[in-house]
């Protein structure tokens, strides 16, 4: 990820930048792994891309962005259950994320 230019929430904070940055790589990543490159990539540039106003709307966003990435794992998960209780639970697990996302 290049960071030249980089610039969330109308400010150039680094503090917040990196922050920010540091928990999008957090949401990116699944059991102590890396973070997905192409995962952070997008939730970057779909935070960036909104254009938030401020620190509070940029750090709406990153939320909205890491659970859209959530819901997205979770429907792939439950497409590739394979027995009953994985689907009863890869179900449970895609409903309460995608509630949460439009709430």
């Amino acid at each position: 990820m290049h960071l030249v230019g980089f610039r969330i929430g109308g400010t150039t904070d680094r503090d917040f930048m990196y922050g920010t940055l540091r928990q999008l790589a957090n949401a990116a990543s699944s059991q102590g792994q890396q973070a997905d490159e192409t995962d952070l990539n997008f939730m970057v540039s779909a935070v960036v891309g909104l254009k938030p106003r401020d620190q509070f709307e940029a750090m709406l966003l990153a939320q909205n962005t890491a659970v859209h990435v959530a819901i997205m794992r979770s429907a792939n998960y439950l497409a590739n259950t394979e027995n009953i209780y994985q689907q009863d639970s890869g179900e449970r697990v895609l409903n309460k994320l995608a509630r949460t996302f439009l709430t």
